[in-house]
């Protein structure tokens, strides 16, 4: 059985009246844009499980009760539990109370009505919004699609108090119940493709609405017995509409001057229909990037193609799943009010508990450092090491074998002086020794709490880097890569090789990746033979950094490269700056870029992502060393600077 609505009003009223006697429906605010069905009548047997069920179902958990239907909350799958009186009857009006309740004191809440757009229908809305949500917040008077839409030109839609326009205007079946005959979103539809947003003039673009509509109602609901309430199955693929409205949303905000945008991105799958740029005026490569937006893991690529994009909205389930598939730390997240238009800031770790249907993902926060302190510690060296000690106290050296001793509280300084030349550092955080490569391929030990050197067993190689476990290096003599044990000269894997190798690090327990002027080798220690090689052309390799399976690449042409090794895909590629990448260095996915000409820049990693660029500190010589932790960032330059922060990295 099918019924057709043909009011946003009276299809929810018609479809009310068959509820049965006694019946309970389940109404899931977690459930996505994308699902066959949002309203669901249980079944006896579910509707017994739920009566087992004390927690959903406690008086606690009422929010809404009057003498037809009484409202409860599942906090733990955030549903909505509507359970019948002997006279079930449901208008929009009581529902749309019983949702005002869970918005009070709950700001996350979209305070957004639908409406037809008719003369009564607004009158209606007007007097239904007001006393639920008051005058003085920022709720919107929504007008339907034949209203907002009228010769090629969107109106700005007016709030109820008007002197506040900027405001969310969205449809979101998933919080509110309503929808459109066939012939309105038709119309929507066939409006909605003629309008051209980049042929507009500059006052048509200042009237358009402050934030564009993406989210549409949902597509069908389910009952029991087969009953189906279908909103608008005349006007095309569902999906398609949506990835229509997205697009166009995406090109107004990133077209239009000063145009104030919250984009809504449903959570669909992956969408790719060439078909929707042929009515698109606007190039085709400058869309193609946004036709990755759609999958959770390609979300954080809005922020970058739109760079005036404030954030993301994404219903409940999807930011459960960012959470949660992607690791995100519910701290760095940060919440819009809609009803208020202020940001605040999420202080709760149990995620699942929020009962919102609203998160805006800004742009991570980026706690740039607020004191810094520089000092020249080299007059004619440069500053190539800095080691933060378990004191207050720091460690550096420069390339010449000049060692300082530097005390942050007094600022006095201790100097020595080795009399050969370094060509590496490497310090070892377990024993406080710093491992030395020479010049002349010597390998020594400089203990930093005794300030003697210590030889090690073999000479002439050329060291890498310490092993994870800081007992054993890895190390290379133009013929052979092996790892030894420091200590006691211990060869305990080698592999010979034809390669000239420059430089390389361990980036898995067992496997290292060495390079040299454009190429990667991989090496498994637990076998033999080369198990990987990657090549970048026409580029040159001046350093990298390792990052949860994947490499972080500096060029000398300023380019930085994220590269997925298991996968061999670039997952993104960056230029940071017009002079070559001097060093990089990642630490609790947050990275330091030094270049040439002394700029530190720091980029946020998330989910393999870079994050926005912003420069930390410019040196006025090339930047050398950089060193993170919980809480430092130094870095020093060719001329001998050193400049350090009480930056937090947590």
């Amino acid at each position: 059985m099918e019924v057709k609505g043909h009011s946003s009003w009276g299809g929810l009223k018609r479809f009310s009246q068959l509820l049965s006697v006694q019946r309970m429906f389940v109404f899931n605010l977690a459930q996505s844009i994308r699902s066959d069905t949002s309203f669901v009548m249980l079944t006896q047997q579910e509707q017994e499980f739920y009566s087992r069920m004390n927690a959903p179902l406690l008086d606690s958990n009422i929010v809404h009760k009057n003498n037809h239907f009484t409202v409860y909350l599942n906090k733990d799958c955030c549903e909505l539990i509507v359970k019948g009186s002997d006279q079930c009857f449901i208008t929009p009006q009581e529902m749309l109370e019983s949702i005002s309740r869970l918005t009070s004191g709950t700001p996350m809440f979209p305070t957004i009505i639908m409406g037809k757009g008719h003369t009564e229908t607004d009158t209606t809305l007007n007097t239904m919004i007001t006393p639920l949500f008051g005058q003085t917040q920022k709720v919107v008077k929504v007008w339907s699609a034949s209203r907002i839409i009228e010769g090629n030109v969107l109106y700005t839609v007016k709030s109820i108090d008007s002197d506040n326009a900027d405001l969310c205007v969205v449809l979101l079946a998933q919080n509110i119940n309503i929808t459109l005959d066939g012939r309105v979103m038709s119309e929507f539809y066939y409006h909605f493709r003629c309008v051209d947003f980049l042929k507009m003039t500059e006052k048509e673009r200042n009237t358009t609405i402050s934030v564009f509509i993406v989210a549409v109602i949902i597509e069908r609901i389910v009952i029991q017995n087969n009953i189906t309430f279908t909103g608008w199955r005349s006007c095309g693929n569902y999906n398609e509409l949506v990835q229509e409205m997205f697009l166009y949303s995406v090109l107004l905000n990133s077209k239009t001057k000063n145009c104030r945008i919250n984009t809504i991105v449903p959570l669909i799958p992956r969408y790719s229909n060439p078909s929707i740029f042929k009515f698109l005026k606007c190039p085709i490569n400058s869309l193609q990037k946004v036709m990755t937006m759609l999958s959770i893991n390609d979300l954080f690529n809005v922020m970058k193609t739109c760079k005036t994009l404030r954030g993301l909205v994404l219903g409940y389930d999807a930011v459960w799943k960012v959470m949660y598939d992607l690791h995100f730390n519910p701290a760095t997240f940060q919440i819009f009010n809609t009803r208020h238009t202020r940001v605040q800031e999420n202080k709760t770790d149990a995620f699942p508990t929020f009962q919102k249907s609203l998160i805006v993902f800004q742009k991570w926060k980026k706690n740039l450092p607020t004191k810094r302190k520089l000092f020249k510690l080299f007059e004619n060296h440069s500053v190539d090491l800095i080691v933060k000690l378990e004191s207050s106290d720091f460690v550096f050296a420069s390339k010449d074998g000049v060692f300082k001793f530097f005390d942050s509280k007094s600022r006095c300084t201790k100097t020595r002086i080795l009399k050969e030349k370094i060509n590496k550092f490497q310090y070892n955080y377990a024993s406080n020794d710093i491992l030395l490569a020479l010049e002349n391929d010597n390998i020594v030990l400089y203990d930093t709490t005794k300030e003697v050197i210590k030889k090690c067993p073999e000479n002439n190689i050329k060291m890498f880097s310490f092993l994870q476990d800081n007992s054993r290096m890895l190390c290379y003599d133009n013929k052979t890569v092996f790892v030894k044990n420091i200590y006691d000269g211990e060869v305990v894997w080698s592999q010979t090789t034809n390669n000239s190798f420059v430089d390389g690090r361990q980036v898995e327990p067992n496997f290292f990746l060495i390079h040299n002027r454009d190429s990667f080798c991989g090496f498994d220690i637990r076998q033999s033979g080369q198990c990987m090689k990657i090549e970048f052309q026409n580029s040159v390799i001046d350093c990298f950094d390792g990052y949860d399976n994947s490499i972080v690449v500096g060029f000398d042409s300023g380019n930085v490269l994220l590269y997925d090794y298991r996968q061999m895909a670039v997952l993104q590629k960056r230029r940071v700056a017009v002079t070559p990448v001097q060093l990089i260095k990642v630490y609790n996915r947050k990275m330091c870029v030094g270049n040439k000409s002394g700029t530190l820049f720091y980029l946020h990693c998330e989910n393999k992502w870079f994050g926005e660029c912003k420069i930390l500190y410019t040196h006025k010589s090339p930047v050398t060393v950089v060193e993170m932790s919980d809480t430092l960032l130094a870095s020093g330059s060719a001329s001998g600077e050193f400049m350090y922060s009480n930056y937090g990295i947590n």
